[in-house]
């Protein structure tokens, strides 16, 4: 799929043969959240009804355009905080853990799984974009400046599934979130940010 994104003229995104992680996450909610059991076959073939339905939420999890264009501010933005002639522009990092996190940490406070958007990449190439992942954060633990965000990878076989996680510092957001993880991706994650989601039902 091709869409037109503000400043970066057309783009693909949402192209199954470089994944179909974001549609994979919002399914996972979308099952979840209509408390159905999970698929048995956790990818079904092209053609499948459920296959049809990965790809549109996939693109359902990007919110074109306006969710290309946040991947893409961040990719261009430097993971530390500066200070340019008297003004300040905050980084990668600032946004994870004074912004983001906090939303997310309200929705598992409530007990609400969300999609998180991976930003894994610094570069003005909007072609890196497909670089980018997305996951499904379902619990966390906190240790003073320390949180271990527990995810569900679309990424990672269903066997190995449990003990996925993303760890971050919190002491430093002027600097650097220092986040280490092992969602089955080739590259680290930079920072995140908690995707907007919309339920939908599932085919049968």
């Amino acid at each position: 799929m091709t869409v037109n994104l503000p400043g970066l003229g057309k783009v693909a995104i949402g192209d199954a043969s470089r994944g179909l992680c974001g549609g994979m996450v919002f399914t996972a909610l979308d099952v979840v959240t209509a408390k159905l059991p999970p698929p048995s076959d956790p990818l079904p073939a092209p053609g499948d009804p459920l296959f049809g339905y990965i790809v549109r939420r996939l693109i359902d999890s990007w919110r074109v355009p306006p969710g290309g264009a946040k991947y893409y501010q961040w990719m261009i933005t430097p993971d530390h905080t500066s200070d340019i002639l008297g003004f300040t522009r905050r980084g990668v990092a600032s946004w994870t853990i004074e912004d983001e996190w906090k939303k997310v940490r309200a929705d598992l406070d409530a007990g609400t799984p969300c999609a998180l958007g991976l930003v894994t990449v610094e570069s003005k190439d909007p072609r890196q974009l497909g670089a980018n992942h997305q996951v499904v954060a379902w619990g966390y633990e906190l240790d003073g400046t320390s949180v271990r965000i527990k995810v569900y990878d679309p990424n990672t076989p269903r066997a190995n599934g449990d003990g996925v996680h993303l760890s971050m510092e919190l002491g430093n957001p002027e600097h650097s979130a220092q986040i280490t993880h092992d969602v089955n991706i080739a590259h680290g994650v930079r920072g995140f940010f908690r995707v907007g989601y919309r339920p939908s039902t599932p085919p049968n």
